[in-house]
């Protein structure tokens, strides 16, 4: 009888300290999440983005998937990209920002409804966009920049009938980007039409010199 109870009293005891362990792992691992966030974002602002895109990295591997993480590596990313753009390296610029939207996609895919994070994608697009362009990658940059259109245009459902006037600017900024490169392409129908939806957007809006110019692209 007394050890039958002394064995319970055991297995009690023994259930309780996994459950205080496993906690108190929970909590560590969250603090040392939270500080390799911190670094990363030291090293940015130190500019010293290779060692932020290291510190980046690691947190992922170590916690793939999480949206700190996932945040964190996107930033960095950007970063290298920047670097590496400013230093005439386009190849390595072309890789981090490719990686940069790999991350903000992941990140919208699980908030489809938080503008930030979708703005997040759209700028990230238009950047890898020009990068290809200036690189003579038509296609590539016609995918990047449909891609942002499709955000920009999602962005603008969101908002509604509240829409600003910076939003309908950026979609038809964005419409405009890829009807030109329709036309480059040969889809002259195509691009005619995102040109024109351009025009009417910025008509809408009011004064601005991309009338004028759409006009003339419009009239040849």
């Amino acid at each position: 009888m007394v050890i039958g109870v002394a064995l319970i009293s055991i297995a009690i005891v023994s259930r309780h300290s996994e459950i205080i362990d496993a906690a108190a792992r929970k909590q560590a691992e969250l603090a040392l999440q939270q500080t390799r966030h911190e670094l990363v974002g030291a090293y940015l602002h130190a500019g010293e983005t290779s060692r932020a895109y290291a510190a980046a990295q690691l947190a992922y591997t170590s916690t793939p998937g999480d949206p700190l993480t996932r945040r964190d590596l996107a930033q960095a990313s950007r970063a290298l990209g920047d670097q590496n753009e400013s230093g005439g390296n386009h190849q390595e610029a072309l890789r981090f920002y490719k990686e940069a939207l790999t991350q903000d996609e992941a990140l919208a895919l699980t908030s489809p409804r938080d503008a930030g994070v979708q703005r997040d994608v759209m700028t990230a697009a238009n950047t890898l966009g020009a990068i290809q362009l200036q690189a003579g990658d038509v296609p590539g940059a016609l995918s990047s920049y449909a891609r942002a259109l499709q955000i920009t245009e999602g962005l603008a459902a969101l908002e509604g009938s509240q829409i600003t006037p910076a939003t309908r600017e950026e979609v038809a900024a964005a419409n405009r980007r890829v009807g030109e490169l329709l036309l480059r392409s040969g889809a002259k129908d195509a691009g005619l039409e995102k040109l024109r939806k351009a025009l009417d957007i910025y008509q809408q809006v009011g004064a601005n010199p991309a009338v004028a110019e759409l006009t003339r692209q419009l009239a040849q």
